[in-house]
């Protein structure tokens, strides 16, 4: 591990301890997050030639002031008490994959991996999915959609650079989904993305976004 991405390391464990398990000024929620996150850009922490998925998350979870983010990161560094808040947790470094579930009241779930462009970029996608406090009031299926966090965000790393730049979902494969009516399964073994179609009193196709190098296309399932 280089020196940047440990010095990092440390100040999150030392943080996370001082607080008692808790992060302090958590002022954005998932849905604000992926509100905000198609203007804002941000850099791949360390130093590393070749930076693995625990480099990229821990970049992309440092980027916002988040509980649950923070808490995958505990989790990642083997912080003490990150496990009672972290369930179904899954670090694959071999095939560039990340995922987590926070054990809350209501749960939510977010996942993160990367593709390898043809151009010699990097692709980074991360989706979450879950519900916040306004489902406890929804007495509609239009209710619980506005309080589901189903979401998916990308980015490219352009080829010898650091930067995070946002791609819409459209941008990556030339359409969009209203995500609150899909399940997302980002690849751990391969590279496609499935999108599960989740709603019974609704009709509705599942999706197999289809890697090709560049992007995706869509392919009904």
């Amino acid at each position: 591990m280089k020196l940047r991405l440990l010095l990092a390391s440390i100040a999150i464990a030392t943080t996370i301890g001082v607080q008692g398990q808790d992060w302090a000024n958590h002022e954005l929620t998932l849905t604000e997050i992926e509100q905000e996150w198609n203007v804002q850009q941000f850099f791949t922490i360390g130093s590393e030639e070749t930076p693995n998925i625990r480099t990229y998350f821990l970049s992309f979870a440092l980027a916002y002031p988040n509980e649950f983010l923070h808490e995958m990161i505990g989790k990642m560094m083997g912080v003490p008490g990150s496990s009672l808040k972290i369930g179904n947790y899954v670090e694959d470094t071999k095939n560039g994959y990340i995922s987590g579930e926070l054990l809350a009241q209501f749960e939510s779930k977010v996942q993160m991996c990367y593709w390898r462009m043809n151009n010699g970029n990097i692709l980074i996608g991360v989706a979450f999915e879950g519900y916040n406090e306004g489902a406890m009031a929804a007495e509609t299926e239009d209710e619980m959609d506005e309080s589901c966090e189903n979401g998916m965000m990308f980015y490219v790393i352009e080829k010898e650079t650091v930067i995070w730049r946002p791609q819409t979902l459209f941008a990556v494969c030339g359409r969009d989904f209203h995500l609150p009516d899909y399940k997302i399964d980002l690849p751990r073994v391969g590279k496609d993305i499935q999108l599960t179609f989740n709603k019974e009193n609704k009709r509705g196709n599942s999706w197999l976004l289809k890697w090709n190098g560049s992007g995706f296309n869509v392919v009904k399932k």
